[in-house]
């Protein structure tokens, strides 16, 4: 599945992941997250 993750000065973009481990590594990194349908 692929998330679009936005860091804190707006920039997004689509990461690919795997697992819930990487999930929460990405969500640990950046101001906020959306799923990618």
């Amino acid at each position: 599945m692929s998330i679009k993750a936005i860091n804190k000065s707006g920039r997004s973009r689509v990461l690919k992941v795997d697992s819930f481990e990487t999930m929460r590594k990405i969500a640990d990194r950046f101001e906020r997250w959306e799923f990618v349908s």
